[in-house]
């Protein structure tokens, strides 16, 4: 396991919460409306439901402080409007060679494939990993950890909430507040925001756009403009599946705000300070370019902080140099005695190599040097063949551990395949950084 890395943006110490005490009627019903405290401020961050990467739980961490030391809830932004599934998983496991590879997981039994969002699916009974084919201990033995959390919140309203609340157990976490990006469509600020496209989608497609045009690097895409404008909501079929929404469609069809909707949302009225991963800070200033004109509204301030962690695999990964450099190295020894050490036959080798290039072309002392030269290197190959093997098979397993690299350099394992200890560390270092 590496060091953690923790990125704060701005550092901790300048983390400010918006004075609630500011904010409008319809504010308040909203946050009342979604179970919200209307006499504190509001702390928020969010994400998809499942067992999120380090990234994920150093930021949780990061509010949690925060909300603490602002006298603030903290709530969770439930994102059950997103079409991933929560109940699968990559682990490690160990292929037929023992080198590390990823495979999918089900806490379902198997891969889901359920197009619809988890806003729409209720809890499961999580399958059991016992006799998990080739999985690291450490794999299956949290995954039975999380098999167990996932039953204790059996009766959640849905699968998104209870594995979010699997989740933030299994880091030892006092729950936040939790709210659902499906249920935003009940507040005032969501209904402004459709009203305002309603009078004028061109104008709003366009404002919107342009606050992307500005940020090229936060990797959103503009939304289609003309007669019937694309506009920045989901339209939820019948059978849960979304779909991009027109201007025509506004008011036909069930809607869900798409992702910088719902934290702009979350920003409007919901919370004062706004915690985002490395994802959010470069799209986050997308909603602060388009948002406040179209809901005449101020937004809460917003920060990032997120962590990077890898974890600790069995076996040695190394650089696709190390691995080119063991594969050089193989080759090489079968032309060239002296690197398994028979100097002899390399001195040897070195004459001929000498009289063959001071030889005339096509002459036929230089043809016999020529056959000299491969007779004395085939003989090196019968003699030195368990040497060279031995090279041979080296360089085989250097190409192995190079491939495995990326998996060992990944950041986005979920925290499952960490120990309870890194987890532990992370915790710690988040809480001094947010001290200092």
């Amino acid at each position: 396991m590496t060091e953690p890395h923790l990125e704060f943006h701005p550092r901790a110490a300048a983390w400010r919460t918006r004075d609630f005490t500011t904010l409008d009627h319809d504010d308040l019903a909203d946050r009342e409306r979604l179970g919200l405290p209307t006499d504190r401020p509001v702390v928020m961050l969010g994400h998809q439901p499942g067992f999120w990467h380090p990234g994920i739980v150093a930021k949780l961490f990061a509010a949690s402080a925060a909300a603490d030391k602002h006298g603030a809830t903290l709530a969770w932004l439930v994102i059950d409007t997103d079409d991933t599934d929560p109940a699968e998983i990559r682990i490690p496991v160990l292929g037929e060679d023992g080198g590390l590879r990823v495979n999918a997981w089900s806490f379902g039994g198997g891969r889901s494939s359920v197009p619809a969002p988890s806003a729409t699916r209720d809890p499961i009974d999580p399958v059991s990993p016992d006799g998990l084919r080739h999985a690291l201990e450490c794999a299956e033995h949290r995954l039975h950890a999380a098999v167990k959390a996932l039953r204790s919140h059996r009766h959640a309203r849905s699968i998104a909430a209870q594995f979010t609340r699997a989740a933030i157990g299994l880091l030892g976490l006092h729950a936040p507040l939790l709210v659902f990006a499906s249920d935003l469509p009940d507040t005032n600020a969501y209904q402004r925001a459709v009203d305002a496209m309603r009078r004028s989608p061109s104008d709003v497609a366009s404002r919107y756009n342009k606050a992307v045009h500005a940020f090229p690097d936060a990797g959103v895409s503009q939304l289609r403009v003309g007669d019937d404008a694309e506009l920045p909501l989901w339209r939820v079929s019948s059978g849960g599946t979304r779909l991009p929404m027109r201007a025509s469609q506004l008011g036909s069809a069930k809607s869900w705000p798409r992702a910088l909707l719902t934290s702009g949302i979350a920003r409007a009225s919901l919370c004062d300070l706004f915690v985002h991963g490395s994802g959010g800070k470069a799209y986050e200033p997308i909603n602060d370019g388009w948002l406040p004109e179209t809901l005449h509204a101020t937004l809460a301030p917003f920060t990032a902080a997120t962590a990077t962690i890898v974890p600790r695999f069995p076996g040695r990964g190394i650089s696709a140099r190390e691995a080119a450099r063991a594969l050089w190295r193989a080759q090489h020894a079968e032309h060239h005695p002296g690197v398994v050490g028979d100097t002899d036959a390399e001195r040897a080798r070195e004459s001929l190599v000498r009289e063959i290039e001071h030889l005339p072309r096509d002459s036929v002392e230089r043809a016999e040097a020529f056959g000299a030269l491969h007779d004395l290197i085939a003989d090196h190959r019968r003699r030195n063949s368990p040497s060279l093997g031995t090279l041979a098979e080296a360089a085989a397993v250097a190409k192995q551990a190079a491939a495995e690299q990326p998996l060992r350099n990944d950041r986005t394992w979920s925290f499952l395949m960490h120990d309870a200890d890194a987890i532990r560390d992370l915790a710690a270092m988040v809480a001094s950084r947010t001290n200092e």
